[in-house]
């Protein structure tokens, strides 16, 4: 069986899989699996692969979906998969034709993200993954010669794909991110971009007037780089792992906040209306607390500091007590 087969057969067992196993394709996927690593390869791409195309907003769906009837319309299928359903068929031809032609969709199309209140998992061609947090705008495009992601406002944590001959590239604005392969958070708010290591090295880069580019830093695990782009000044310090990326275990954490940020936090997942203060606004928080919950913290903001906590119609008020 050549890989073209392997491929076919996994996107037919994917094709069971999705319309709802019998219990003989079942045992016959699990022997499959099991007799070559070859056929576990190829059925974790097309799960991958169907995943991006899940991931894809309706118009890219359907403009890959048009491509694929018209290849369909230029090719004899249905002898070669005349044993299969007609259901399995059409989910299979999507498979196939996910990967035939995969020059439209890993070159022609720029994906762009926009998260409201809730973050999103991206899986890209290459088995690189991206996690869009709340009120995240991204636009991602897998070309030729080097992977892009722009990074308009908000947070993303990335889990690269080492590819010496497709560097992977974030954008954020006349700044950039160089990887390799690696596993990092990176947030673009208000002209002030934050990039935190958890594993590998990054590059961080400046693109000057003649589209050179000069290196800001070079990022290794632990570190954190803060950049004010408004000011072209930057600070490296050391952080702990483990708090990179806690929105994405649904934990908020401050460590010495302005409570201004704090809140403004809070707010990209919910729907709020607060009012405080000015001059509360600076005053540090530090804890751990959960996205859902931020009653909890609003109550543990009113013990840490002399701070009233007035709610009326669902609208709350802060202010000095």
């Amino acid at each position: 069986m050549n890989q073209k087969q392997i491929e076919e057969k996994a996107a037919y067992y994917l094709t069971c899989q999705r319309e709802g196993f019998t219990l003989e394709q079942k045992k016959e996927l699990a022997s499959w699996l099991f007799e070559n690593e070859a056929h576990q390869k190829a059925f974790n791409k097309m799960q991958k692969t169907q995943a991006l195309f899940l991931s894809l907003d309706e118009n890219c769906k359907q403009q890959l979906l048009n491509e694929i009837h018209a290849e369909i319309a230029n090719i004899s299928l249905w002898e070669k998969y005349k044993s299969y359903a007609v259901a399995a068929l059409f989910l299979l031809c999507i498979g196939v034709g996910i990967f035939q032609t995969s020059n439209y969709l890993n070159y022609k199309i720029p994906h762009t993200f926009h998260t409201q209140q809730q973050t999103k998992y991206v899986a890209l061609p290459d088995g690189s993954t991206l996690t869009l947090d709340a009120t995240t705008q991204a636009k991602v495009e897998y070309l030729k010669d080097k992977r892009v992601v722009q990074l308009h406002t908000g947070k993303i944590l990335f889990d690269v794909q080492k590819n010496t001959h497709k560097p992977f590239i974030i954008e954020l604005g006349s700044t950039q991110v160089k990887v390799l392969g690696t596993r990092f958070e990176i947030e673009n708010f208000d002209n002030q971009i934050t990039v935190k290591v958890i594993d590998g090295v990054v590059s961080v880069q400046k693109i000057i007037e003649d589209s050179s580019l000069k290196e800001l830093a070079q990022l290794t695990k632990g570190k954190q780089f803060s950049y004010l782009a408004n000011k072209d000044t930057f600070l490296i310090k050391n952080i702990d792992i483990a708090s990179i990326a806690s929105w994405e275990k649904g934990i908020l954490l401050f460590d010495n906040e302005p409570v201004k940020k704090a809140l403004n936090e809070f707010k990209r997942y919910h729907t709020l209306e607060i009012y405080f203060d000015e001059s509360i606004a600076n005053l540090p928080i530090t804890g751990s607390f959960p996205i859902k919950n931020y009653d909890k913290f609003l109550i543990a903001l009113s013990k840490i500091h002399a701070i009233s906590l007035r709610k009326e119609n669902n609208v709350i008020y802060l202010q000095k007590k």
